[in-house]
């Protein structure tokens, strides 16, 4: 079965608005990363690579009273540069991600929220030794408090169920 990723992505946008959440993104320009070597690392090349960073913004609006409420949550976002466009003339171009694909990347990483260290660390292949595990656990977990300062556990749901498709 086929899915049509853009109707997808348009009934994320839809629920947000059904749920007065706007979605603003800011493209802050290539980051150049350089590799580390670890656990995941071993036998592949590692190189230095580039991707487009972007801040992105959910806020959360009062139903009643059509202000803010105050929830509004900042998050880093990156996409590979190989999802530039290139127009006919000039040079390549970012192409800003839409909300479905960042919900996408936030609600995975949430999902560490549920679970222990150790049973993360098992299911993505990490050493239950390591610092850097422990960092990147602790950091998702702290994207999944501030999906829920802006989302409800009904709303966080249907999103995770939209975007498993993508």
């Amino acid at each position: 079965m086929s899915t049509d990723y853009e109707a997808v992505k348009d009934n994320v946008d839809i629920l947000l608005a059904n749920a007065n959440v706007t979605f603003a993104v800011q493209h802050l320009g290539i980051r150049k990363v350089e590799p580390q070597k670890n656990e995941h690392s071993v036998g592949w090349p590692v190189k230095a690579y580039e991707r487009d960073h972007w801040y992105v913004t959910f806020t959360k609006r009062d139903r009643l009273v059509s202000r803010l409420r105050g929830a509004t949550e900042h998050f880093d976002f990156y996409t590979g540069t190989g999802l530039r466009k290139k127009p006919k003339y000039g040079p390549e171009k970012a192409v800003p991600p839409r909300a479905a694909d960042v919900l996408y990347c936030l609600t995975s990483d949430a999902q560490a929220e549920h679970m222990s260290f150790a049973w993360w660390c098992a299911n993505f292949g990490y050493d239950t030794d390591s610092i850097s595990a422990l960092n990147t656990y602790n950091e998702c977990v702290k994207e999944a408090e501030k999906l829920r300062r802006i989302f409800s556990r009904e709303e966080i749901n249907a999103i995770e169920e939209m975007v498993r498709e993508l």
